[in-house]
């Protein structure tokens, strides 16, 4: 998730340094994550936040988001659509 469109329309936005805590990533089932939206809709998302570098200091290995950025995180529970 960003924190505006225009930050999700740039170049590489998942990974690029320029957006450091302006995106939050997203963790969660394979059913939850394949069920996500094309276009925006509003949501809740309902699970517990992190810090990315946390999770390094505690794994030899973090795949996804952390694995290529950092900052905050979410690890998605259950999302309620508003």
């Amino acid at each position: 998730m960003f924190a505006s469109r225009q930050d999700a329309r740039l170049p590489y936005a998942q990974v690029s340094k320029a957006l450091h805590n302006r995106r939050l990533g997203i963790y969660g089932t394979d059913e939850l994550l394949s069920s996500a939206p094309r276009a925006a809709v509003g949501y809740t998302a309902v699970g517990i936040v992190g810090q990315c570098d946390e999770l390094w200091a505690e794994a030899l290995m973090v795949m996804g988001y952390c694995h290529y950025a950092s900052g905050p995180y979410i690890a998605v529970a259950e999302m309620r659509r508003r």
